[in-house]
């Protein structure tokens, strides 16, 4: 609109969050270039309105990028319940357009940071989860970190893993 800053916001469906639980956000991104900035917000609350979005995932001021990106968000939910995620444009008038596209909202995946030693068992090591993986209900990621995982004994079940280039896991 050449006359009206945008002001624009679209909603997910209903969702349950727990309290203390990360979820991972994904999607895509752009605008028309560098020519147009543009702003996106991302929020989530209790309703699928603006004034109940009170909790701020991420903020994207002066987007210009003309080919899609893909952001990748973990965020802890503040509260157990149901929850909309809403996607807020926010730019000055005489701007193009957002493009957003492949929203998913998940679990996010256990992850192995190794921060206390190489013990899988040790929940120092981990982030993104409450208990040490072991369950056919969590995914689990291992970046190349100093101290790499190490299960020396009991048997232990994730429903996904991913190791990442120059890791390992040590069985």
């Amino acid at each position: 609109n050449t006359s009206l800053a945008m002001n624009d916001w679209f909603f997910l469906p209903t969702m349950n969050f727990t309290a203390g639980t990360s979820y991972r956000l994904i999607f895509k991104y752009k605008t028309s270039g560098s020519s147009f900035p543009e702003n996106l917000r991302v929020m989530y609350g209790t309703g699928a309105d603006n004034l109940s979005m009170t909790n701020l995932i991420k903020n994207y001021p002066s987007i210009v990028n003309s080919t899609y990106t893909t952001d990748i968000i973990d965020f802890v939910a503040v509260g157990t319940g149901t929850f909309n995620i809403g996607f807020q444009g926010y730019s000055d008038a005489n701007m193009n357009y957002i493009a957003i596209d492949d929203i998913s909202v998940n679990v996010s995946p256990a992850l192995w940071t190794g921060t206390n030693s190489t013990d899988w068992n040790d929940l120092g090591n981990w982030v993104n989860t409450l208990s040490t993986p072991n369950s056919n209900s969590i995914d689990v990621e291992i970046p190349n970190v100093t101290n790499k995982p190490v299960i020396s004994s009991g048997t232990f079940a994730v429903k996904g893993l991913t190791l990442y280039t120059g890791t390992s896991l040590s069985i």
